[in-house]
């Protein structure tokens, strides 16, 4: 698996305080229907401004750091959909992480489990 992945899973994303969807809450939603059609919209050069735009507010926004220093390297945004519980369970959960370089250009879009 891609270490991005374990990252997110690291992390723990949880619902508190946090734009995430669930799949019981208002009915069905499903991954397929909440964030497959907007992914195409997407494209490489993008900023974050114009990506939440396409998107919507992510699930979480995070800063990346060089592990060697204390140097920002880009940003992630995080849009999940839940199916169960309050932490994100890479298992069953849908995801989209958006990597974007130092300069807040879309420079990688990774899916999980969509």
């Amino acid at each position: 698996m891609k270490i991005k992945h374990w990252i997110a899973v690291f992390l723990g994303i949880a619902s508190t305080g946090c734009n995430t969807m669930n799949a019981n809450d208002n009915g069905p939603l499903h991954a397929a229907s909440v964030m497959k059609p907007q992914l195409p919209n997407l494209k490489k050069g993008l900023s974050i401004a114009s990506c939440k735009v396409v998107m919507g507010q992510p699930t979480i926004e995070r800063k990346e750091f060089a592990k060697e220093r204390s140097v920002q390297i880009g940003t992630s945004l995080y849009y999940v959909v839940r199916k169960t519980g309050e932490r994100l369970n890479p298992a069953t959960d849908s995801y989209v992480q958006l990597s974007f370089d130092r300069a807040g250009k879309l420079v990688e879009i990774a899916k999980y489990n969509l």
